[in-house]
């Protein structure tokens, strides 16, 4: 397998960790140190994305935000993904006639990325932004993995690691046959998971950074069974964390997830309803704006 450049590695991570943090600008040392990469090598990679305009450079307090020339990346970007600009104003709508937050997201390579983000979660400590990259692993990601082809499972199951029993495997496949009957998923919030959503939120800031990301892939699969829901009647009277429902393009794939999230207290099963009955209809309707089809 052909091995990418450091450097490339390197400049990536640290644009995405500019996009995970868009409104707050750092020092050189801050982006090294949260990074792990040397000074010298930042300052580098910093000065040739400055130099393109993929990076800001504050002129007096010495600090780097995202460059305007990244506007026009994302706006060419977003003709070649049409999901998710169709799904921004309806994101918004469902938002605010749900009254919490409302989060999109696709898969890059074995990460789930957060793109777009509507309304304000009713609970405080939300834990997902835009542009952070999240381990998929099980439990995470079955929104996804649902509607995949059996490589792609495999993947995905190869990172219940090589100590998991057939009976394991049984439950998540009970749980991906129990979203595509459905139509949705759900997670519950647990202590396990909130931990998960703390150290996502403080410390993974890039795909990058394989310390990190170590911690995170830990902390997830200890969810295990704790987090997707596999029967909906056991799940009454629990805390739920999110419900995601899926975007599927023109070749049946999914192509987004929409998740609602942040609900901050137990739903009935009349408020699971509720919600998860306009999340799907909304991303129904950013399906049929982009031709998508149901596979």
């Amino acid at each position: 397998m052909t091995r990418p450049a450091p450097a490339v590695v390197r400049s990536t991570a640290i644009l995405d960790f500019l996009s995970s943090n868009p409104s707050e600008r750092y020092t050189l040392s801050e982006i090294s140190q949260a990074l792990d990469i040397n000074m010298a090598s930042a300052l580098a990679i910093l000065t040739a994305l400055g130099d393109a305009g993929y990076v800001h450079r504050h002129p007096t307090h010495k600090t780097y935000a995202l460059g305007p020339a990244l506007v026009a990346l994302g706006t060419a970007a977003m003709t070649q993904h049409r999901a998710i600009g169709a799904a921004s104003e309806i994101m918004q709508k469902l938002a605010l006639e749900c009254e919490t937050e409302c989060v999109a997201s696709v898969v890059v390579g074995g990460d789930i990325v957060i793109v777009l983000s509507a309304g304000r979660p009713r609970a405080t400590g939300n834990d997902v932004r835009v542009g952070q990259h999240i381990p998929m692993i099980p439990p995470l990601g079955g929104i996804f993995m649902a509607w995949a082809d059996e490589a792609m499972r495999a993947r995905w199951f190869d990172g219940l690691g090589v100590e998991s029993s057939v009976d394991e495997r049984r439950y998540y496949e009970a749980a991906l046959a129990g979203i595509r009957e459905r139509g949705f998923s759900m997670g519950l919030e647990s202590g396990a998971r909130a931990q998960v959503g703390s150290t996502l939120h403080d410390h993974v800031l890039s795909s990058a950074n394989d310390r990190l990301r170590g911690e995170a892939v830990d902390l997830i699969a200890a969810l295990r069974h704790d987090y997707e829901v596999v029967d909906m009647k056991k799940a009454a009277n629990h805390p739920v964390s999110n419900i995601a429902a899926p975007v599927f393009g023109p070749e049946g794939d999914v192509v987004l997830g929409l998740t609602l999230q942040g609900f901050g207290t137990t739903l009935s099963a009349r408020d699971v309803a509720t919600l998860s009955d306009a999340l799907m209809s909304s991303a129904l309707q950013v399906t049929r704006l982009v031709g998508g089809r149901k596979s």
